[in-house]
């Protein structure tokens, strides 16, 4: 599928790469896929990542989903599945900010100057 698309300098289409996906889960005895961010998707798009998820579950797929809560119910409707909540650590957040900031010394000044606007008047 890839060498055809290549050699005629078009991109392969979703259903075609679904369909080659789904054809190579069904190879395998076991199958893990890990789904992040569900929840920053669009709506549409957040249809056809849970109509994935669907057909994954039928093909015996196990499923790993990180998302919000909120979007459980969505996805309830092709499975069974046992959340996990996951809540952040005031360690991790201090951590993830003093990296970002790290390697962009920009938004620190960017944030700076956000704090400083909107505190005016305290």
């Amino acid at each position: 599928m890839h060498q055809a698309d290549v050699r005629g300098g078009i991109p392969p289409q979703y259903p075609a790469l679904v369909n080659q996906l789904m054809a190579t889960v069904l190879e395998f005895e076991c199958v893990f896929v890990f789904l992040d961010g569900l929840d920053e998707c669009s709506d549409g798009q957040q249809g056809e990542v849970v109509s994935l998820i669907g057909r994954f579950t039928k093909a015996k797929a196990r499923v790993l989903l990180a998302c919000q809560p909120q979007l459980m119910d969505l996805v309830s409707k092709h499975g069974s599945f046992m959340p996990q909540k996951i809540t952040a650590q005031k360690k991790d957040l201090e951590t993830y900010i003093s990296q970002e900031l790290a390697e962009d010394p920009h938004l620190e000044q960017i944030m700076l100057e956000k704090l400083t606007v909107d505190a005016d008047g305290m």
